[in-house]
């Protein structure tokens, strides 16, 4: 990797990633992160060890974690974090984190640091941050409840206007989308059938990846391939196993272990996914999606998608099975749905996300 000639500043991000959390969390900071160091400002990731799974991602996108012992309790957390700011003479702190509540940031904020906060729902009674950032479809309607409980904040950066795209995914995206509207073209006039992606992140804690794969059994005729993708070493052995059970007996069924994922998604016409940031980088592409919402921190996105149609969505509260059935049958069956459903979240997503919130905090000096 090319070394980095830093100015006098750093930035802090305590962001964890495991097999049960999940990696979002990691992605979305990293992207973050590649534009402060474009930018000639050190990032320096502070993560509990856990599985492994934060240290193995950070490594692999060139960031080397300060790694806490796993044992560490919220108060002991936000110690060890203002100390290692302080050794590291940084000011500014990136909190995304749901396990460390107001008690955390507000010991920060007293000790002097700047915070940029990342929320998901504005569930939160108070958040001490200088800026809140809620990069997902639909947060825009909660700039009220964000002005209640983070009435300090500078500046509320809500919304897809600010989605993070790390830099494989901007790199892959400019070709594929260019691409896009030729593969549209052809599978509506029937010169080629689409290609599903079924991608419910590495670990698929709840098991859905088997659920969504099952549902192809009736639409065999009907796609290209099928590539899923999962992670051997954090998926259950259950789920896994049943994965690979499912694979077998379908036609074109391809299992992709932790795969190149910005070009796996490329390829893709159609993706069954959970409601996370990976239906971000899925839009950017220009991938159509039917989202299932697989956790309650998933409500707002899914909500936004749905609320714009720019992906069929299945709630938390519908029958998954039965939903996902019928979903895959409309676009299945429906060719220029899928390039509707293409063409919107072309338009809903860009790749300035990044350096629109770099250049409000930079113009606040925060950092």
């Amino acid at each position: 990797m090319t070394s980095i000639l830093y100015r006098d500043k750093t930035v802090i991000i305590r962001a964890d990633g495991s097999a049960e959390i999940g990696i979002g969390h990691l992605m979305r900071c990293v992207a973050l992160a590649q534009g402060f160091r474009r930018a000639s400002v050190c990032p320096r990731f502070i993560s509990k060890n856990l599985d492994g799974t934060a240290r193995e991602v950070l490594s692999s996108c060139g960031f080397e974690p300060i790694l806490l012992d796993d044992s560490k309790k919220e108060d002991e957390d936000a110690t060890a974090t203002l100390e290692i700011a302080r050794e590291q003479k940084a000011k500014f702190v990136i909190i995304d984190h749901y396990g460390l509540k107001e008690p955390f940031r507000n010991f920060l904020k007293a000790a002097g640091l700047r915070l940029l906060v990342f929320d998901d729902i504005g569930d939160s009674k108070k958040i001490t941050a200088d800026i809140i950032l809620n990069q997902n479809l639909g947060a825009a309607s909660l700039l009220p409840r964000y002005k209640e409980i983070a009435p300090d904040a500078i500046a509320y950066l809500l919304g897809e206007k600010y989605v993070l795209l790390r830099d494989e995914i901007v790199k892959t995206g400019k070709m594929a989308r260019e691409k896009r509207q030729q593969r549209l073209k052809d599978i509506i006039r029937g010169n080629k059938k689409p290609t599903i992606l079924i991608i419910f992140g590495g670990s698929d804690i709840k098991g859905y990846t088997p659920i969504a794969l099952a549902q192809l059994r009736d639409f065999t005729g009907y796609y290209d391939c099928a590539l899923v993708a999962c992670s051997r070493s954090r998926m259950k052995i259950e789920t896994l196993t049943e994965t690979i059970m499912i694979a077998g007996s379908l036609r074109q069924t391809l299992i992709f272990d932790t795969p190149e994922l910005p070009k796996m998604m490329s390829k893709a016409d159609i993706a069954i996914t959970a409601g996370g940031s990976t239906t971000q980088e899925l839009a950017y592409l220009g991938v159509a999606m039917i989202i299932v919402q697989v956790a309650a921190n998933q409500r707002i996105i899914c909500q936004g998608f749905a609320q714009k149609e720019a992906a069929i969505v299945i709630m938390g509260n519908e029958s998954h099975e039965e939903a996902l059935k019928k979903d895959l049958y409309q676009l299945l069956s429906k060719p220029e749905d899928v390039s509707l459903l293409s063409q919107k979240v072309l338009k809903i997503i860009d790749s300035h996300g990044r350096d629109r919130i770099l250049k409000i905090l930079a113009n606040n000096h925060l950092y």
